[in-house]
Protein backbone atom coordinates (compact mmCIF):
# COMPACT_ATOMS: atom_id res chain seq x y z
CA UNK A 1 0.00 0.00 0.00
CA UNK A 2 1.14 3.51 -0.75
CA UNK A 3 0.28 6.58 1.27
CA UNK A 4 -2.88 8.12 -0.15
CA UNK A 5 -4.03 5.06 -2.14
CA UNK A 6 -7.82 5.12 -2.48
CA UNK A 7 -10.66 2.87 -3.61
CA UNK A 8 -14.16 3.83 -4.75
CA UNK A 9 -15.70 1.05 -2.72
CA UNK A 10 -19.12 -0.39 -3.54
CA UNK A 11 -21.73 1.28 -1.34
CA UNK A 12 -19.94 4.61 -0.93
CA UNK A 13 -22.02 6.21 -3.74
CA UNK A 14 -19.10 7.50 -5.79
CA UNK A 15 -16.96 8.59 -2.85
CA UNK A 16 -13.48 7.17 -2.39
CA UNK A 17 -11.83 6.00 0.80
CA UNK A 18 -8.13 5.80 1.67
CA UNK A 19 -6.71 2.32 2.18
CA UNK A 20 -5.14 3.53 5.42
CA UNK A 21 -8.63 4.44 6.72
CA UNK A 22 -9.97 1.02 5.73
CA UNK A 23 -7.01 -0.66 7.46
CA UNK A 24 -7.69 1.34 10.62
CA UNK A 25 -11.43 0.49 10.56
CA UNK A 26 -10.59 -3.21 10.23
CA UNK A 27 -7.90 -3.01 12.94
CA UNK A 28 -5.21 -4.38 10.65
CA UNK A 29 -1.72 -4.85 12.03
CA UNK A 30 1.32 -3.78 10.00
CA UNK A 31 1.68 -7.41 8.90
CA UNK A 32 -1.98 -7.52 7.79
CA UNK A 33 -1.40 -4.45 5.62
CA UNK A 34 1.52 -6.11 3.87
CA UNK A 35 -0.20 -9.46 3.36
CA UNK A 36 -3.46 -8.28 1.76
CA UNK A 37 -3.93 -8.80 -1.95
CA UNK A 38 -4.83 -5.64 -3.83
CA UNK A 39 -5.95 -5.76 -7.45
CA UNK A 40 -5.48 -2.76 -9.73
CA UNK A 41 -6.67 -2.19 -13.28
CA UNK A 42 -4.62 -1.07 -16.26
CA UNK A 43 -5.08 2.56 -15.20
CA UNK A 44 -3.49 1.76 -11.80
CA UNK A 45 -6.86 2.26 -10.08
CA UNK A 46 -7.56 -0.06 -7.14
CA UNK A 47 -10.51 -2.29 -7.98
CA UNK A 48 -10.39 -4.77 -5.10
CA UNK A 49 -8.92 -5.61 -1.73
CA UNK A 50 -9.48 -9.34 -1.82
CA UNK A 51 -11.82 -10.49 0.90
CA UNK A 52 -12.63 -6.96 2.10
CA UNK A 53 -13.70 -4.42 -0.53
CA UNK A 54 -14.57 -4.20 -4.22
CA UNK A 55 -14.77 -1.09 -6.36
CA UNK A 56 -18.09 0.03 -7.76
CA UNK A 57 -16.19 0.29 -11.07
CA UNK A 58 -16.28 -3.52 -11.42
CA UNK A 59 -19.77 -4.09 -10.04
CA UNK A 60 -21.66 -6.86 -11.85
CA UNK A 61 -24.92 -5.81 -13.51
CA UNK A 62 -27.15 -6.84 -16.41
CA UNK A 63 -24.56 -5.50 -18.91
CA UNK A 64 -21.77 -7.75 -17.58
CA UNK A 65 -20.54 -10.25 -20.18
CA UNK A 66 -17.50 -11.79 -18.54
CA UNK A 67 -16.81 -12.46 -14.88
CA UNK A 68 -13.46 -13.41 -13.37
CA UNK A 69 -13.72 -15.34 -10.12
CA UNK A 70 -10.68 -15.20 -7.82
CA UNK A 71 -10.53 -17.45 -4.77
CA UNK A 72 -7.95 -17.58 -2.04
CA UNK A 73 -6.60 -21.04 -1.27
Amino acid sequence: MHTGDKIKSFGLHGQSKKLSDIAQELNWTANDKLSNNIIIDRDSEIIAILGYRISEKVMIDHNSHQILIIQRP
